[in-house]
């Protein structure tokens, strides 16, 4: 009985094989869609819950009132243990966003991305052990903690894994081979520091506080036990008082953490943290970077927190924002739902002269349920099947920024919602044989539907719905469109696209002579800037890449009292003919001494010209304004703090820039791809770089790109209309599909009285039209609200013009699409010959 059951239910799938197929694909397509959505909705809403303690470990951090900031001191780790018995654990770890490691037997290994803690990782989050002993890489020195991954990509196999050395290197890319300079790591001892594998556990979940929602390449690689954190405890048993270890001399107070703290069980987590409040453990210890010695500050106050995902003022926002994360996908979903049980329905209605024949010869309501839900499980296996497809071919194609979702987990999750579909296709199913058990045999058996032909009611409706969502984001994606042609328009006007792919930046750190932890020789950078200016295909070098490398200095004009705060950039001749930054008073300065340019929007802003005077207050100097310039800082961002006001920058020209690690270079018309490639040539020749290594060159438009927000979102952006519109014209070509067969007769009847060709395709294309005002008049308004409130949200300098042109464009671009997907059934049923349709009959 099921194989006969199956065999009916492949027969109605093939009766109307092309509207089943793209019913089936666009349910799929729109699933994979509400999948990737709710993989984020998933993700924040069960973040770090992945082991069992997290309801009771708190993040600590200091509060001044003003800000909050994660770095806690020993000190006030010790005081919290002292006075809070109910802290069972201390976690204390350091962020080391990328550590460069030279396997101890001679192979070059990667840049590892690290988290250095202390040895309570294992009793509080209780990583997985998949090879390897706890115990003795507790025990030891410097001990790696590799996650399986990485595990497996360097070394085959976790337990291969498992005794391994390294080395600690600035940058295994900048060493080269036979160098004799040592660079390796050494700790607050002068001890060299070599690294020991001693276990292996599982990764991360991608939504762990660690480094959550990563890219795959970012992922965290491990951790390292007994390094960093304890090194600081032998530095200070030992009365060494410089912390800088392994980070460079910038970087935050060296002697304190990130701090999480596990409760024991049973501890008020509120209770807890108001008498943390109320404790006043607000001393911090720190270092003078003038001095290199330690101070003592007040006016901090210690706090725990919950681990939130989300900086959310309440938990009420927090799933506001989850509901708007999710509502695009549930949108897409519903309008594939649509098409896919108005499908399915029509195929169950149609039958039940069938159904009526089989109650009559005593089938039961369950015997009928079984054959209605094997239509169902059919059609649904099938949907499953090529969602899962879909993910496992679309995933890694598929990117938010940098970020690519985790193709195993999307097929879990994409598996639980097809169940949770399943289940309600079982209930429909139910229902739609609840309702045929209603009519009367008589009833059933007057025409092959059971009842007279009625309006498409339903259809309609689903039809506008489908139509409105479709032209909403249609909207949305011109929208986004049409604004970022406007902000890559803003960075640097004066420039072409093509003039912008000229110029590239190159790095300077390839060479084992030049160490990035110490000032570098201009001697030798004047040579590599030689060097490339001797390539044929190069027009221009300039050292340094101040073009988006700018701050804020603080500033006074002709000796008065008043100050001013303003951008500040440094430019060089050669940037500025690449730039072709043009000068609109004055002249240029040939070195700093000689005083400094300023924009129009300085000179109209604070009233000063040529000949007046400004003081920047860091450097202690006065210069006087020798020529006034275009805007050029305005031109490098398109976002400003404060839109009614016109920022404003000075510029000093330097010879040779201050060296921020980049080479600016510029070929001749047509020849960027060359350079890249002589570029490419000389560093791997001259610096002896790894075949494998590579080298970044962006592009000036590769890099205006990156200051341009909405290049990140535009791919999702662009998936969800296509989507949506797919799902619209898919709906509309099954309607269009099924009209004009079941009305062949009454058009071949209509052309014997007369009428015309385009009579007819009026006919159909009415309804068509009326369908598309009335999405029309929904769907604008909402869009004209959305985009209204991200024009007030936003910083842009200036918005796209969302006047008639930008409606009429869109409702145009609709019709042709609506008229492509209706435009061969009308051709074809306009053109029928009646006599061959009544031969039909």
């Amino acid at each position: 009985m099921f194989y006969h059951y199956l065999t009916i239910a492949f027969r109605n799938l093939l009766r109307n094989k092309f509207q089943s197929l793209f019913t089936i694909v666009g349910l799929a397509v729109a699933f994979y869609c509400f999948g990737f959505f709710a993989y984020f909705v998933h993700g924040y809403v069960s973040y770090d819950e992945y082991y069992d303690k997290h309801d009771r470990v708190l993040v600590l951090c200091n509060d001044n009132g003003k800000y909050v900031d994660q770095h806690v001191s020993e000190y006030q780790i010790r005081d919290l243990q002292q006075r809070f018995p109910e802290v069972e654990a201390v976690f204390r770890y350091l962020i080391d966003y990328s550590i460069s490691l030279e396997r101890a037997d001679g192979g070059l290994s990667d840049t590892f991305r690290f988290i250095d803690c202390d040895t309570t990782l294992q009793h509080i989050y209780e990583p997985t052990l998949l090879a390897g002993n706890w115990e003795t890489a507790k025990a030891a020195d410097y001990s790696i903690v590799l996650c399986q991954t990485r595990a497996r990509q360097l070394f085959g196999s976790e337990e291969q894994a498992i005794g391994q050395q390294f080395y600690g290197t600035p940058n295994m890319d900048r060493k080269p081979v036979g160098s004799q300079k040592d660079y390796r790591f050494k700790n607050l001892l002068g001890e060299t520091v070599v690294y020991n594998v001693r276990a292996v556990v599982e990764d991360l979940p991608y939504n762990a506080e660690f480094f959550p929602f990563s890219s795959n390449r970012e992922k965290l690689d491990g951790w390292l036990l007994n390094c960093r954190v304890k090194d600081i405890h032998r530095a200070e048993q030992s009365g060494i008082e410089d912390f800088y270890f392994l980070v460079p001399k910038y970087d935050f107070l060296q002697d304190t953490y990130y701090v999480r703290i596990l409760l024991r069980k049973g501890t008020d987590i509120d209770d807890f943290c108001q008498r943390l409040k109320d404790a006043q453990i607000s001393s911090q210890t720190a270092i003078d970077h003038t001095s290199s010695k330690f101070l003592h500050m007040e006016g901090v106050q210690l706090r725990a927190n919950r681990i939130e995902p989300f900086h959310m003022n309440s938990r009420e926002s927090f799933w506001v924002f989850m509901a708007i994360l999710l509502l695009p996908g549930v949108v897409i979903l519903l309008s594939a739902l649509s098409n896919f049980f108005h499908l399915l329905l029509s195929n169950i209605l149609m039958r039940r002269r069938e159904y009526t024949l089989r109650r009559a010869h005593g089938a039961h309501t369950f015997d009928l349920w079984c054959m209605v839900s094997t239509q169902v499980i059919v059609s649904l296996l099938l949907v499953g099947a090529c969602t899962l497809l879909i993910v496992k071919i679309c995933n890694p194609w598929l990117q938010v920024g940098s970020f690519t979702p985790e193709t195993e987990v999307m097929l879990g999750h994409t598996c639980q919602h097809l169940g949770l579909l399943l289940a309600l296709g079982l209930l429909i199913a139910w229902m739609a044989v609840a309702r045929i058990r209603k009519d009367s045999l008589q009833e059933s058996m007057k025409t092959s539907t059971g009842q007279k032909p009625k309006r498409h009611i339903a259809r309609n409706i689903l039809l506008g719905w489908q139509l409105t969502v479709g032209l909403f984001f249609l909207g949305v994606l011109m929208a986004f469109f049409l604004q970022i042609r406007v902000n890559d328009s803003l960075i640097l006007p004066q420039l072409t696209q093509a003039e912008k792919d000229e110029i590239i930046t190159a790095p300077l750190y390839f060479s084992a002579d030049v160490n990035p932890t110490e000032p570098l020789d201009y001697t030798l950078l004047r040579e590599y800037k030689e060097a490339l200016k001797a390539i044929p295909c190069i027009q221009n070098v300039s050292l340094g890449d101040g073009i988006f490398s700018n701050s804020t200095q603080s500033v006074t004009l002709n000796d008065e009292t008043d100050t001013i705060t303003t951008y500040h950039m440094s430019l060089s001749p050669e940037l500025i003919q690449m730039l072709k930054v043009n000068l609109q008073e004055g002249q240029w300065p040939q070195n700093p001494e000689d005083g400094i340019v300023i924009d129009r929007n300085f000179a109209q802003n604070h009233e000063v010209g040529v000949g007046d005077h400004l003081r920047i207050l860091n450097y202690r100097q006065t210069y006087v304004i020798t020529g006034i310039i275009d805007n050029l800082y305005e031109n490098t961002t398109i976002v400003t703090p404060n839109r009614n006001k016109k920022e404003d920058c000075c510029y000093i020209i330097y010879p040779d820039l201050s060296p921020v690690g980049y080479f600016t270079c510029r070929s001749y018309p047509g020849q960027a791809d060359q350079m890249r490639q002589a570029i490419n040539r000389m560093f791997k020749e001259k610096f002896a770089i790894p075949e494998y290594a590579n080298l970044q060159l962006p592009s000036l438009r590769d890099k205006s790109k990156q200051r341009n927000d909405l290049h990140e979102v535009m791919p999702i952006i662009r998936i969800m209309a296509y989507i949506a519109l797919f799902l619209a014209l898919l709906g509309i070509y099954s309607s269009i599909a099924a009209d004009t067969t079941s009305r062949r007769k009454e058009m071949a009847i209509r052309k014997i009285n007369g009428a015309k060709a385009y009579h007819i395709a009026l006919r159909f294309c009415r309804l068509y039209g009326i369908l598309l005002a009335v999405a029309m008049a929904l769907a604008f308004p909402i869009l004209y609200i959305l985009i209204d409130w991200f024009k007030g949200q936003s910083t842009f300098r200036v918005f796209f013009d969302y006047g008639p042109l930008f409606w009429l464009g869109n409702a145009v671009l609709m019709l042709l699409l609506i008229a492509l997907a209706i435009g061969w059934q009308v051709w074809t049923i306009s053109r029928i010959q009646p006599a061959e349709v009544i031969k039909t009959e």
